[in-house]
């Protein structure tokens, strides 16, 4: 039962990994009552993971961070697989050894719903017998008024109304709660960016004796661009030590297999040896699945409207570029923080909870703004089309040290500061291969100066003799 207490009120819509991490934050603020509403069941009660979906997840970095701003690193020690880095093979033709990196720390990996449970298991917890924070499974929320924070909330025991002084969207990329802003709120606008055409299709490593030769606390890029094969693993049916592997395949567009030997020779073209990892089986089940579109991006107008905030990939979805959980966790950190701001300044009692709430709300649009927009155009540089140059590019950069990909996993760089240095490096690249090109011009000139001189001095020759 939603608390009717007359302290400030949040309403949280959506229990991912942004939405969790928030509720935990917020928990320490006793000054606040958070309703957390997830349409779906109990994490703790849902499958681990989706064979059609089940990709791994790393928190890394920016998402470790947020781990230990809300104390929950311990929780994820328990729960996940510790992560170290990756091994990849960017130029097979030049090099086919796997290149090791390792993240500045260790962080961790899993599914989507290992990381849920683990983090909800924690804000159970740590919210038994207080009134704080209530999480509410199998309830739908929808935004009936962002100006006024008014939801209608629909469970299996009927429908009401319920008003807050702050929602959150944190509802993912089809956001529910953004559309209501576009409808309700002038001035608020969305804007799609430019798809790339990636697609992705799901391929389940099966073979127990192939797996056993990967670390399960590292994530394999086994072939690059066009045809990208990225394997991970994920918690199994014993947690941890019981890892499940899975392959995303990347393409650079939408991709119907006319039989399972189509599929083989597209793996093993990327992968020679893809078919020590996985059965005959798990290829037939990858032939059949729908390749799904991974480029797309939006961009807001703000993440605030009215008395509604949007979080993650609500407010600033983009291409998967092992970022999505990372920059959602540490946006809600970053919520957290403008809100604990404001309520420190009151002004005496002055304000109502709503007007501070409401300007937390504005506060974050300026904070995350720019660092949204740094991630997300990151993740659109991952153009899996660009084949063989982006591969290169990426070894090349990795090597500098200054590849925005690898970077982005460090915790101490902010996404803006990550994609400057990259910048610069693209701007210097430029302007090497601008003057090797003049040079070579000039090269080809004093050549063709000297053959023309040479011709004339034999001509010259020629006539006297």
């Amino acid at each position: 039962k939603m608390s009717d207490r007359s302290t400030a009120r949040i309403a949280i819509i959506g229990a991912g990994p942004a939405g969790l991490t928030l509720g935990l934050a917020l928990a320490a603020r006793p000054s606040l009552h958070v309703d957390i509403f997830e349409r779906a069941a109990d994490h703790r009660a849902s499958a681990m993971f989706n064979p059609d979906r089940s990709y791994t997840i790393d928190i890394t970095g920016h998402g470790v961070k947020a781990a230990r701003y809300v104390g929950a690193a311990a929780v994820l020690d328990r729960a996940l697989i510790p992560f170290l880095g990756l091994r990849m093979r960017l130029v097979p033709s030049i090099s086919p050894h796997m290149k090791e990196e390792r993240c500045k720390e260790p962080g961790w990996t899993g599914s989507r719903g290992d990381i849920c449970s683990a983090l909800l298991s924690e804000l159970l917890e740590r919210t038994r017998g207080k009134e704080g924070v209530a999480v509410h499974f199998d309830t739908e929320a929808t935004v009936v008024n962002a100006a006024k924070g008014t939801l209608r909330v629909s469970d299996r025991s009927g429908s009401r109304e319920a008003s807050y002084d702050l929602v959150i969207g944190s509802d993912g990329a089809g956001s529910g709660v953004r559309s209501a802003l576009q409808e309700q709120i002038d001035g608020f606008t969305v804007t799609s960016c430019p798809s790339l055409t990636n697609h992705a299709t799901m391929l389940h490593l099966d073979c127990k004796a192939g797996t056993d030769s990967l670390d399960p606390r590292f994530l394999y890029i086994l072939s690059p661009p066009p045809v990208l094969l990225v394997a991970g693993a994920i918690c199994g049916p014993k947690g941890p030590t019981d890892p499940l592997w899975f392959c995303q395949v990347g393409l650079p567009g939408a991709r119907r297999f006319g039989s399972v030997d189509e599929a083989v020779k597209l793996l093993t073209g990327a992968y020679g040896s893809i078919t020590e990892l996985c059965s005959v089986e798990a290829i037939e089940a990858f032939s059949r699945r729908e390749s799904l579109p991974i480029g797309r991006s939006k961009e807001c107008s703000a993440f605030h409207g009215g008395r509604v905030v949007l979080l993650g990939d609500a407010g600033a979805p983009f291409p998967p570029v092992g970022q999505g959980v990372n920059a959602a966790m540490e946006a809600a950190t970053v919520l957290d923080t403008c809100i604990g701001l404001q309520l420190l300044g009151s002004d005496g009692g002055r304000r109502s909870p709503g007007d501070m709430l409401e300007a937390a709300a504005g506060d974050f649009t300026r904070v995350w703004g720019p660092e949204a927009a740094a991630v997300s155009t990151i993740a659109r540089g991952l153009d899996y089309k660009a084949g063989v140059f982006l591969a290169s590019k990426s070894a090349l950069y990795l090597a500098l040290g200054v590849n925005a990909v690898h970077n982005a996993k460090d915790g101490a760089l902010s996404y803006t500061q990550t994609l400057a240095i990259e910048r610069r490096a693209d701007r210097c690249l430029r302007g090497i291969a601008a003057v090797s090109l003049v040079a070579s011009m000039a090269t080809m000139c004093i050549w063709l100066w000297r053959c023309l001189k040479f011709q004339v001095f034999t001509s010259t020759i020629i006539s006297h003799v």
